[in-house]
């Protein structure tokens, strides 16, 4: 990647951030009962959509959403997710690259968790994208870190929304480990 492209990347990823402040009052506003609800808009419209067929090969494009997470065992429900982040990535379809953050981790005992989980290292390919995921966040005091990789693809006629899973390990302070297993529903910010 050129510093030009990194440094597009990241002015975009600011971009993404500032505009999402900008949408709520404060960060009080988030709850996971809000997340729950934004991704169930986005469930609704990834639902209706089909994978996209022509990919964009230049540009940039920027998607907000939600990502969810389990910590043992994979998710049936929203219900049975440990926690709820906002999640946010930048797509330099030129470069065949992806990157991001999911952050604002809140529980379903509507807990605000410490925590960032960047998305790094991504490649497009073809309407399909890997990358990296690590970071840490603080629940109930206890400090986990995640190592894994998010999967997606991208859907819609213009590749305007993304659906993917997040698989991984969590290690604990202790010396413990568990797998964490996530899902990501995002669609484009115009």
């Amino acid at each position: 990647m050129t510093v030009l492209s990194t440094a597009k990347l990241f002015s975009g990823l600011f971009l993404v951030a500032g505009l999402a402040a900008c949408g709520s009052s404060s960060e009080e506003d988030v709850t996971f009962a809000s997340l729950d609800e934004e991704r169930d808009e986005i469930l609704t419209d990834l639902a209706a959509a089909s994978p996209t067929l022509d990919m964009p090969t230049s540009g940039t494009a920027y998607y907000e959403g939600v990502a969810g997470f389990k910590v043992g065992s994979a998710a049936s429900s929203v219900a049975d997710m440990d926690f709820l982040a906002d999640a946010a990535l930048a797509a330099d379809f030129g470069a065949g690259e992806i990157e991001g953050d999911f952050y604002d981790f809140h529980d379903t005992s509507g807990n605000s968790l410490t925590g960032n989980f960047k998305v790094e290292d991504g490649v497009i390919t073809d309407n399909t994208f890997s990358a990296d995921v690590n970071g840490s966040y603080v629940q109930d005091g206890v400090v986990a870190t995640l190592e894994g990789t998010t999967t997606g693809t991208f859907l819609g006629d213009d590749a305007e929304l993304i659906s993917g899973d997040v698989t991984g390990t969590v290690s604990y302070v202790d010396g413990s480990t568990a797998d964490m297993f996530g899902d990501v529903s995002m669609r484009e910010d115009d």
